[in-house]
């Protein structure tokens, strides 16, 4: 299995398995790995996972790689490869991957000129003129510390250990039907989706959630559906009947070349590089089997 690890920061050890499709990282509780430290965005970045391949598929902050280099929309993370969002450093590695976050530490010292120890000569001649032999130096330490040393010994061993406190976590709330209603409607509006999808009561114990969603839109609400099952008891059966909406250009592309020249050819004739935009589209990047438009939305096109 194939997962996001945290190599520093007060997240480090932790790990985000790649389940779904989508994973989004940031400071916010409806993130799927939430990091709340200074310089992470609320949502800082999607990475989009077809079991083989994590792409960088938005973001809202910086993402640099191990030599400082920018990761831009679009750019495929490899395995074993440290990316950094704020101060924080995570790797994209298989489960079965020992730990390697020396390496971070590693990269890090690389950077870092280490200055040349310098002594004058003044400071040998000292040394090497030193009235008191090292043997006396070291038995005159002993002396000095072994009281010290002792006197610790006796705190420690006479230090009678406190009582275990035992932390008790909350009860989870049990939501009867319409208390379930009540809070999966406020979250919806919380995040701005009480507009794109409806909320019904079935049978007096189902409560359904109907709606077309837009990418963004639909991973927020899966992450909301979560949260409200891990933080709720749910009398109610809660039946999700969303669907995710396909995105679609106001055009046709008729044509992909590839190449140092790369270009598609729409249903209407034009021909469009890299870059160039078409009623609103932008052709942003073509891959060995995929094209994309950044727009109104982001449109992939297989070809």
């Amino acid at each position: 299995m194939l997962e996001i690890r945290v190599l520093t920061g007060l997240y480090k050890g932790a790990v985000c398995p790649l389940l779904d499709e989508m994973l989004v990282i940031g400071s916010s509780e409806d993130c799927d790995l939430t990091l709340s430290e200074d310089g992470i965005c609320d949502f800082h970045l999607t990475l989009s996972f077809d079991g083989a391949e994590c792409i960088l598929d938005r973001q809202e902050g910086e993402v640099l790689g191990l030599a400082n280099e920018r990761l831009t929309v679009g750019h495929s993370l490899l395995l074993q490869s440290p990316f950094r969002i704020g101060s924080i450093w995570l790797m994209y590695t298989d489960s079965n991957d020992e730990w390697r976050g020396t390496s971070v530490e590693e990269a890090k010292q690389a950077d870092e000129q280490v200055m040349p120890r310098q002594s004058s000569d003044k400071d040998e001649n000292s040394l090497c003129g030193s009235s008191i032999p090292k043997l006396w130096k070291v038995v005159f330490t002993i002396v000095v510390l072994l009281p010290l040393v002792l006197f610790l010994v006796v705190a420690f061993s006479t230090d009678a250990p406190g009582p275990n406190v035992l932390e008790l976590e909350p009860p989870i709330p049990t939501l009867n039907v319409e208390d379930s209603l009540a809070t999966l409607t406020s979250m919806l509006d919380e995040r701005g989706l009480s507009l794109a999808v409806n909320t019904q009561v079935l049978d007096e114990q189902k409560i359904t959630i109907k709606g077309e969603l837009t990418k963004l839109q639909y991973g927020v609400f899966k992450r909301m559906l979560r949260r409200f099952q891990r933080d709720y008891t749910s009398l109610a059966s809660i039946i999700d009947d969303t669907k995710m909406l396909s995105p679609t250009l106001p055009f046709g592309v008729v044509t992909v070349v590839g190449g140092p020249y790369s270009h598609v050819v729409t249903d209407g004739g034009d021909i469009l590089f890299i870059g160039e935009e078409k009623e609103g589209y932008r052709l942003s990047e073509i891959r060995h089997d995929t094209v994309f438009f950044v727009g109104p939305s982001e449109v992939t096109l297989p070809w």
